[in-house]
This record gives C-alpha cells, structure tokens and sequence, in this order.
C-alpha cells in the first residue's frame, strides 16, 4: 500500500472518530439538558404543600383562598386546575420552551413581582408595621442605567409574549398597549418597588430557603410555560375549523338567525292584534334595560342615543300605535311602539329640545352564550354570534381533548382532595 493511500485511509478514520465523538457529545448534552429540565419540572405536591402553598396565599388574598377552600367541589376544581397546568408545564419543558429568552424575561418580571409581595408580607407581619419605601430609594434605582435596560428588556418581553399569545388564540383581549404618559410613570414606579424588594428578599438566605417560597415561584413558572404551551398548539389542535363551524351549526338548529326572525314577526303580528304591548316586552325582549319594564324608553332627546333607526319609526306614528314592520338596527329586529312626543327646555342653555318616550321590543341576531351556567354567574350571558358560540364550544371540547391527552402523558400525581384550615 503506497504511502498516499495509507494517508487517505488514516484520515478518512480520523474523521469517522471526530464525527462519532461529536454525535457522541451531541448526545450527552441532549441528555444533561432533558435531566436539567426534568430536574426543573413539578410532577408532585403532597396535601401539606398544598396547605403551605395556600396559607401563604391567605395572607395576601384570603377572599380568593376561601373560595378554593369552601367546598369539597371548590378544592377538586382547584386540584384539576393544578394538574391541568402543571402538566401543560411539564410538556413545555421537554420541548424547550423553558429556553425561549422572552419567556424567561417574562418569568423574571413576574417572579420579581411575586418575591415582592411575599417579602413585604413577611416583614409586615413581623414587625407589625407598613413597608414603606421612599421616592429617594426609586429614583437611585434609575440612576443605574443597567436597570434602565433591564426594565425596557422585560416590558419588550411581556408585549412580544402577549402578542405571540393573542395571534395564537385570534384575541386582542390577551394584549396591552405599549405604556404612555402616566401609565408608564406608574409602570415604571412598580418595577423599580418591585426590584428593591426582591433583591432584599433574594439577599435573605433563610427567606429563600423557605419551601413555601420556592415551591410558589415553581408554580409561578408552571403558570406561565402552560399558558404558552396551549397558545403554541391552539392553532393545530384546539382552534375550530370553519368545516368543523358549520357542521355544529348544521346540527344545532336553535342557533339558526332565521328562527330569530320568525320570532319577531310573530311578536309583531300579536302587538298590532292588540295584544298588551308591555306584557309582551316583559315576556320576550332581549333588550335587558328595558324588559322589567315593558320596553319603557321615557323621555329621551330626539337623536340623543336611542337606535335612530327605532326614533325614526316611532316618531312618525301617533301615540298608542305599533310600527307596521318591524325596524331593523345592528342588534336585531325591533317592534316599536310610540307612547308620546313633547318638548323640554334645557336649563343650562334656555334652548328647547324635542322629546320622545317610547315602547319596543328587542329580538337580538345573537344569541345569549349558553355555555355561562346562571346559577353561578351574576352577571347575566353575553350576546354572541351563532358562529361565535359554535366556534366556543368545539374550542371548549378540543381543548379538554388536548389537556386530557397531556394529563395522561405527564402523570402529574396531586391528592384526591384536603383539608384546609388557616
């Protein structure tokens, strides 16, 4: 063998050995950073954490801790919310999003938040004295320009996560406008009370070392991966297609607008029979200012916020008499009733304004949500869509899928129930 071929040959082994140790090394750290992450990962809480966790939330919040607590009912809804988000968590750091800088900008804003509170509890309640701090301690914390970076970095973070969270889920409702004016100055006054006291808390060794601390900021950090593991996959496995929108409404004929309109014909047709027009607003208006009582709108300045559409209709009919048609505004299908017109005189400007007062019954295109349970809401349904409510109970099924699926991966193991007492 000629000594070109030995070289050929000696360097061909050469890089199969270079190529196999760095496979090799690209394999152990696979292996440390999924020990590191599962290591990170809360899979347990045993009914005395649970206890802990809660009693340091009752020094903060006790109305919201007593709710949890009440009932048998209210701590396992509790209990299938932890494992609900804990488990989305755990999914979430075995695909590396505990890695994602923002989310950890975002998670560093809000423990800051966190060590704050729990620190300014501790201290108050040992000393029995309000924490306070001075404007001199805010205004050094900006006169460190580091810190000024550091909250620019973080509110970028948080509006980047609300962003990314909101397209995900096709909402405005999970974003904030970038801070301006005084809601900046208040920001920025809450961050800096927030650093000062987190670091004194974070320079308190024994404080740190506290199990209810850590295992509340292991929560904090669960709370916020599940939110971002469930926009990540919102629009794959929980988003409604429109094929899937349309088969719901096919086999939900109670959410068809034409049964709305047909309603209000027949109301119509009943109020220029005669028929009470009062007892019938009572019985079927959707307009909930005016059902308890009859449809009353009394006394209004002509163009001053009533439908126009309605005002035009009723202004043109003599006092008792029910519009021939029924009037149509953005909310639905009107029957409209003139009770009078007049006149007033403002007091501020001596001019006189012409009035009205008026009858109607509202039939909404929507429909209220029937997925708000009224015997525990008090606020009453809000009006949507048939689409929308279509689009919010195959999300609601999807999402339960989903969850059920993760839950049933990561074995998050909680007690079946516990007992509270502060």
């Amino acid at each position: 063998m000629n000594m070109k071929r030995r070289v050929l040959i000696t360097l061909i082994i050469a890089i199969g050995l270079c190529a196999g140790a760095f496979a090799l090394w690209r394999i152990q750290t696979a292996k440390a950073k999924a020990s590191k992450r599962e290591s990170e990962t809360l899979r347990s809480l045993t009914q005395d954490q649970l206890v802990m966790i809660l009693r340091s939330q009752a020094s903060l919040d006790m109305g919201r801790t007593n709710q949890i607590t009440a009932t048998e009912q209210s701590r396992k809804a509790f209990l299938n919310s932890l494992q609900e988000f804990l488990s989305l968590a755990a999914s979430a750091r075995r695909e590396g999003m505990a890695d994602d800088p923002n989310y950890e900008l975002n998670l560093q804003l809000k423990s800051k938040g966190l060590l704050a509170e729990l620190y300014k509890d501790k201290v108050v309640t040992e000393t029995k004295q309000a924490y306070t701090i001075s404007e001199e301690e805010i205004a050094a914390v900006w006169s460190n320009n580091e810190n000024e970076q550091e909250f620019q970095k973080e509110m970028t973070a948080l509006q980047a996560v609300q962003q990314a969270t909101a397209a995900s889920l096709q909402s405005s409702t999970a974003t904030t406008p970038p801070l301006r004016g005084e809601g900046l100055e208040k920001a920025r006054a809450s961050w800096a009370r927030a650093l000062i006291v987190s670091q004194r808390a974070e320079a308190d060794t024994q404080f740190m070392q506290q199990e209810v601390v850590q295992l509340r900021l292991r929560l904090l950090a669960a709370g916020v991966l599940s939110t971002n593991y469930l926009a990540k996959y919102w629009p794959t496995k929980i988003k409604a297609t429109p094929e899937e929108i349309r088969g719901y409404l096919s086999d939900h004929r109670e959410l068809d607008p034409r049964k709305k309109l047909e309603l209000a014909k027949t109301i119509l047709a009943r109020a220029r029979r005669g028929e009470d027009f009062a007892a019938l607003a009572a019985e079927f208006s959707e307009d909930r200012t005016t059902k308890t009582n009859g449809g009353l709108y009394e006394n209004y300045d002509q163009g001053g916020g009533l439908w126009p559409e309605v005002e035009n209709a009723a202004v043109r009919l003599k006092p008792g008499e029910v519009a021939d048609s029924l009037v149509e505004s953005r909310d639905g299908y009107h029957i409209v009733q003139l009770v009078s017109t007049g006149t007033a005189t403002d007091e501020a400007t001596g001019k006189t304004k012409p009035k009205v007062t008026l009858r109607h019954i509202l039939i909404q295109r929507r429909f209220e949500d029937p997925s708000v349970d009224k015997s525990k809401s008090a606020a009453p349904p809000p009006w949507k869509t048939a689409e929308e409510i279509a689009k919010g109970a195959l999300e609601k099924t999807k999402r339960q899928s989903f969850i059920a699926e993760v839950i049933a991966r990561e074995k998050v193991e909680l007690p079946a129930d516990f007992q509270f007492s502060n």
